[in-house]
């Protein structure tokens, strides 16, 4: 079974960051803080009850003061920059769901991901994402409180990224605009109108995300050490990690290093072929067959995987014909690798394929 986050790994879109962007004054680096908070909150802080990816619910506030709503969601996720896939993604996972099931599991909001999952060739029902009902909250929310959040917004752009020193600690200016958000969020907000909002309001990564795996496994009968999990970001590392652990294959796509850290194997390529190669050799072979077959994928080691019965003839004819003088794949078993190199060409590489503001965030 191969389970897999959507950003990053097929689509070279966030959704999110889009519609921010263009409800929002300031949207993009709106963004780029919470986000940056958010990597804090979890990662460094490891604050009680947050997940990664609860970015989602921080932005809600800010997109419902700025007029969106479920119309205007769905607009965003049809624009060309959100139904931008990357190369080879619908048939890598018509492949893989040829002989193995295929589920997503995404932090996105249900507005973007039942679009992309249709794009993409992916029944709907196998396609977790953030359920996100932002037109029922409009009507109860207060004319003062939206002022309030409005001049939030503008205080939080003055901000800077939530940063640490070499020393892994906050200080200056993060200091205290980490404190500032605290005060907004966890503080000021559950006083207003947007309490039912930031109570209800779960999205999909983290712990979530891994409640979502086992409830497909067990829905399809599965252990988890028969699962390969695809992930590129913060929002993956819980269930990357815990499928590793448990003897799955936890893979990292493109992806920053959040997902290496907690990954076993890491895929660095401008297409998705890997992503489907690996699923058959671990199918094949197990972790053992995915180990031995690292390396570069250049035409000389795919003929090698072939004749080995590692991947099928159809598969390697097409990932032979998707290179076209394009840099060959790389596929890194991380226990027998520098890892920290790894984490730098995969986040150069992340930042080329989805772009500088997108490949950076966490």
């Amino acid at each position: 079974m191969v389970f897999s986050d959507l950003e990053g790994p097929w689509v070279k879109a966030d959704h999110a960051f889009d519609a921010v962007s263009k409800a929002v004054p300031g949207g993009a680096r709106l963004f780029s803080i919470l986000s940056s908070y958010d990597d804090y909150r979890f990662f460094v802080e490891h604050a009680e009850g947050y997940e990664p990816g609860d970015t989602l619910k921080l932005i809600a506030p800010f997109l419902l003061v700025y007029g969106v709503d479920d119309a205007f969601l769905r607009t965003i996720a049809n624009l060309p920059s959100n139904t931008s896939i990357i190369p080879e993604a619908r048939e890598a996972i018509r492949h893989i769901k040829e002989y193995q099931c295929f589920y997503l599991i995404s932090t996105s909001y249900e507005q973007y991901v039942e679009r992309a999952a249709s794009l993409l060739g992916v029944e709907v029902q196998k396609a977790y994402s953030t359920h996100f009902p932002i037109d029922g909250y409009r009507d109860s929310l207060r004319k003062d409180d939206l002022a309030l959040v409005k001049d939030w917004a503008s205080r939080i752009l003055q901000m800077p990224l939530i940063e640490t020193d070499q020393s892994g600690e906050l200080s200056g200016s993060s200091l205290e605009a980490k404190g500032e958000l605290d005060r907004f969020f966890w503080e000021i907000l559950p006083t207003t109108s947007f309490r039912t909002l930031m109570e209800e309001l779960e999205p999909v990564g983290g712990s979530r995300k891994f409640r979502a795996l086992e409830e497909a496994l067990e829905a399809e009968g599965k252990g988890i050490s028969s699962a390969m999990v695809v992930g590129d970001s913060i929002t993956d590392s819980v269930m990357l990690e815990r499928t590793r652990d448990a003897g799955g294959l936890a893979v990292s796509f493109n992806g920053n290093r959040y997902s290496i850290f907690n990954s076993n194997a890491a895929i660095i390529s401008s297409n998705c072929w890997p992503t489907a190669a690996l699923s058959e050799v671990f199918q094949v072979s197990g972790l053992r067959g995915v180990e031995e077959s690292a390396g570069i994928w250049d035409a000389s080691r795919l003929s090698d995987l072939e004749s080995s019965g590692l991947i099928g003839e159809d598969l390697y004819a097409a990932m032979g014909d998707a290179q076209d003088g394009s840099s060959p794949p790389e596929v890194h078993w991380l226990e027998a690798v520098d890892v920290d190199r790894v984490v730098e060409e995969s986040e150069d590489f992340r930042k080329r394929v989805r772009g500088e503001e997108i490949g950076s965030l966490g």
